[in-house]
Order: C-alpha cells, then sequence, then structure tokens
C-alpha cells in the first residue's frame, strides 16, 4: 500500500484546499482511504480559531476517522485498533453519499503502527493512504511513500523567513542515500541539542527522525554530512499566497516559485501553484 502525506509547512496554509481539489480530481478512482494525524474539515480551527473549509468526500470514497465524527452517509467497515477518550475509536468507513466529513486519525507513530496493522488485520486490500499531515509532525515522513508539500505566509509574513523555512524542508529529499552503514555514525534522531562534528558522517533511518526548527535545520543541513538509510520521494510543491492570519494575499506566487528554482532548478514540474 502506498502512503501519500499531504504536509503543511503549518497551520491553515491551504492545505485543505489542496486537498479538496485534489479528492475531486480522483473522486472516481475509488482506491485510496483519507485519514489525517489531526483533525481536519473542522468549520474553525480549534486552536485559532480561523474559518476553514470543510472536506467534501465523495460515493464510494474511503475515509478513515473516529466514530463521533461520522454522520448517516457513511457506512462502517470495521474499527481499528486505536482509540480516542472523547472520539471512540477509529473507523474505516465506506461513503454512501457526497457529503462533508471531519478527519480524524492516529496522532503518532505507534498510532500510525497500530492503524496500519488494523488494516492488514481486517484483510481490507487499498493500493492507497492518502494522510492529512502537518510538518511539526515530522514522524509522518518515517511512514511516506510520496509527499505533498504546501507552503505559504501562513507560515510567516516575513518571505525571507517563509522561503528559509520551505528550501529547508525540500532539503530533507535531497540528503543523499546511504549505500552502507560503513564509515557512518549512526545516531536515532536529530534535534536541536544533538551534537554534530564537521568531521563525521552521519546516518539516520529516514528524513522523520529531523526534528530540527527551520530556521536551524536550513543551516544544518549545509553545514553536515547528513545520510539517510530511505526516504520518501517530494511528489509536489504547493505554493499558496492567502494569509489565513490577515486574510489576504500576500505573496507573488511567480517569485516564490522563481526563488525556490534558483536553488532546485530539477523541481519545476513539480511546484503547483494555488490559485
Amino acid at each position: 500500500m502506498e502512503i501519500k502525506a499531504i504536509i503543511g509547512l503549518s497551520k491553515n496554509v491551504g492545505k485543505t484546499t489542496f486537498l479538496n481539489r485534489y479528492l475531486n480530481e480522483i473522486k472516481d478512482s475509488n482506491d485510496f482511504l483519507l485519514s489525517s494525524i489531526g483533525w481536519d474539515g473542522e468549520l474553525v480551527d480549534h486552536v485559532f480559531g480561523i474559518p476553514k473549509p470543510p472536506i467534501k468526500v465523495y460515493k464510494n470514497n474511503y475515509v478513515a476517522t473516529y466514530q463521533k465524527l461520522i454522520n448517516n452517509s457513511f457506512k462502517e467497515l470495521f474499527l481499528t485498533d486505536v482509540e480516542n477518550f472523547f472520539l471512540g475509536k477509529l473507523g474505516v468507513y465506506r461513503c454512501i453519499n457526497d457529503d462533508y466529513v471531519q478527519i480524524a486519525g492516529p496522532s503518532s507513530s505507534k498510532e500510525i503502527e497500530i492503524f496500519l496493522n488494523s488494516i492488514i488485520k481486517n484483510n481490507f486490500n487499498i493500493p492507497r493512504l492518502i494522510l492529512d499531515g502537518a510538518a511539526d509532525r515530522r514522524y509522518i515522513l518515517s511512514f511516506a511513500d510520496n509527499v505533498i508539500l504546501i507552503t505559504g505566509p501562513t507560515f510567516s509574513n516575513d518571505y525571507n523567513i517563509l522561503i528559509k523555512a520551505t528550501l529547508a524542508f525540500i532539503k530533507l529529499f535531497f540528503l543523499p542515500i546511504a549505500n552502507n552503514d560503513n564509515n557512518f555514525y549512526y545516531i536515532p534522531s536529530l534535534t536541536s541539542i544533538t551534537k554534530l562534528d564537521k568531521g563525521k558522517w552521519y546516518l539516520l533511518n529516514d528524513p522523520g527522525k529531523i526534528v530540527i526548527k527551520f530556521e536551524e535545520l536550513f543551516h544544518i543541513l549545509d553545514k553536515y554530512k547528513i545520510f539517510l538509510k530511505k526516504k520518501p520521494n517530494l511528489e509536489k510543491i504547493v505554493l499558496n499566497s492567502f494569509d489565513a492570519n490577515e486574510l489576504r494575499f500576500s505573496i507573488d506566487l511567480n517569485i516564490f516559485k522563481r526563488d525556490i528554482l534558483t536553488f532546485f532548478p530539477d523541481l519545476e514540474n513539480k511546484i503547483y501553484l494555488l490559485i
């Protein structure tokens, strides 16, 4: 089963807007299961109080969300072994009619593992799992095969901070893969308190183990030799000009795209402008 992660550089960066467009494009394939590592599809953001678009799914699509977030437009197929005290068990459902849905799913690495095992245990054969995620929950990169990144000025209204953070995240997908474990110093994770030596070659399992803040990450990935055992494919970079905090369009997407391509010219065909 392919795991595709749709990751926002921050909350309210335009991920749900893109997700709705994407779901509309693939709605007739019925070969995917949609879930989230957070809580998505609510009309108002639970943290910031900002209005949000609902998530629309279509007849015969499959979703994984908690029992108390489901209405009569969805038929339960099975319940997984993931449970939330307030929302009940995480279940897998088939959409009977086109409708809107709130999606909440496994919210930690351990819960993702339990969720995936439950899918196997229930013999639910589905080619794709689409996980709605967030860059600050970087563990999703440990599970993903393909990643779609959503970025924009909601992350920061300072363009220099925004472009550096975006480039830092993209750099994770350009870290080299180690051919063997020889001559490497293995570290289980890379955090802001990890002491590094310029003379050593460091090896991590995957980019999900790198949990440094973006402003530090931008320089560390240039300064030190970091290798990975595996990494997901960066499928698409979605650029959004709308700032949900200021409720206005605040950047020129063509300039944003140009600045990314200055560092990564091979990404020309992977950049999508959310207009």
